[in-house]
């Protein structure tokens, strides 16, 4: 209805205007340079619109072939783009899969119209995999440092890469600077463990433990695992260049508390500290805190074999263990030597009967040969030798006494 009533407003203003220029055409002028041209009015307007029509044209013309122009140049891009994806893609499958020469090549081909990062720093790997150092550290420079990501990942693959070649020092290096860019990043932190590991550098990597931990870089039982040898080995080392207890008993209190608490922790620590004679008191203490955790038989061990100024407090002590494991015989053969220390005769004897009759320890014959010497009673002693020769080595009794009467 409305392309109607417009057709019709048209018609009549159409009419109106043939009408009006019938009675009166009008006149157009137009002087340029001397040259004067008259037109009827209606023909210079007719021009005028014919003109503005045929820019317009001109114009759509000139937008069209810009349009195509920029579709053709789309298009082109998109398809460059595509066969770089494409390259990439088999290099990054390469690259996986220890295809090096592929990788390399089909990176790098990719890498030609797309600037991406991981073009470069996987062609750098598969370069170095294929010890073809030059190329790589070309790659390298190549790598547009643009963002931090960009520079974190080129560094963790230099540290990687001179890790692979035993270049320690040259990781630590690389890995210190990008752990001050940085300092939680869990890469960064598993590579300076995998650094330290490699130096056996167990000072350093108790130091990271704490890093490790907060970062989670490994899952709870890992992370117990490796911080347990960790701490292990880091207080050998100091042990082994100690020139006093001091410096070791500090090492052990620099530990994390529920470390502390650890029987293999403690045992540890204990049979570090025994060599020490004035620390046979702190020795006997530390296996009476391992006992309050859980029955550790090595560690009960170690306290038969420490000179105390006190036996009898560790004795009494040693007594109360007995209603918790009664039937243990490393307990019962400890508890021996300690009436031996103490001189009472004859219940070391009975300890020491009581843990032959549940396990043949040579350390118990050894015991009861002691006592039978200490009351002038050279044959029981002989036996008992014999007996415990025949139980450390695994010899028949028959074997072990002709073995003596030999010598």
């Amino acid at each position: 209805m409305r392309r109607v009533i417009l057709f019709v407003v048209l018609l009549v203003l159409s009419v109106w205007l043939g009408i009006v220029l019938t009675h009166d055409p009008g006149l157009a002028l137009f002087y340029f340079h001397g040259v004067t041209v008259q037109a009827p009015l209606w023909f210079a307007v007719v021009c005028l619109l014919l003109l503005i029509f045929l820019a317009w044209q001109l114009a759509r013309l000139v937008g069209a072939i810009d349009h195509s122009l920029y579709r053709w140049r789309a298009w082109m891009r998109w398809r460059s783009q595509a066969r770089s994806a494409t390259r990439i893609n088999r290099g990054l499958l390469a690259l996986m899969t220890g295809n090096w020469r592929i990788a390399e090549r089909e990176l790098t081909r990719g890498a030609t119209t797309e600037t991406l990062p991981v073009c470069w720093l996987g062609a750098a790997k598969a370069a170095h995999a294929q010890d073809e150092l030059t190329q790589r550290d070309i790659y390298l420079q190549k790598v547009p440092q643009t963002t931090e990501e960009v520079r974190l990942a080129t560094g963790l693959l230099q540290a990687k890469m001179a890790r692979a070649d035993h270049q320690y020092e040259q990781a630590l290096a690389i890995l210190r600077q990008l752990q001050e860019r940085a300092p939680n990043n869990v890469q960064v932190l598993k590579q300076l463990y995998f650094v330290y590991q490699a130096q056996m550098d167990w000072e350093a990597q108790a130091k990271l433990v704490p890093q490790l931990t907060q970062a989670k870089v490994f899952n709870k039982k890992q992370l117990a695992q490796r911080s347990h040898k960790i701490y292990r080995e880091w207080l050998k080392s100091v042990a082994a260049h100690a020139a006093n207890s001091e410096v070791l008993q500090n090492a052990w209190r620099s530990l994390p508390r529920q470390l502390r608490q650890e029987n293999t922790l403690i045992r540890c620590y204990a049979r570090l500290l025994a060599p020490f004679p004035a620390e046979a008191e702190s020795v006997a203490d530390l296996v009476a805190q391992g006992m309050a955790i859980s029955y550790d038989a090595a560690l009960v061990k170690l306290l038969g074999q420490l000179k105390m100024s006190s036996p009898e407090r560790h004795l009494a002590r040693a007594e109360k263990w007995l209603q918790y494991y009664p039937d243990e015989p490393v307990l019962l053969l400890v508890l021996g030597q300690l009436c031996l220390q103490c001189q009472y005769w004859g219940k070391a004897r009975a300890w020491f009967a009581n843990c032959l009759a549940h396990a043949a320890l040579p350390e118990a014959y050894a015991g009861m040969a002691r006592v039978a010497e200490h009351a002038n009673d050279e044959e029981t002693a002989r036996n008992c030798y014999r007996d415990g020769l025949a139980a450390a080595t695994g010899m028949s009794l028959s074997s072990a006494h002709h073995t003596i009467s030999m010598q």
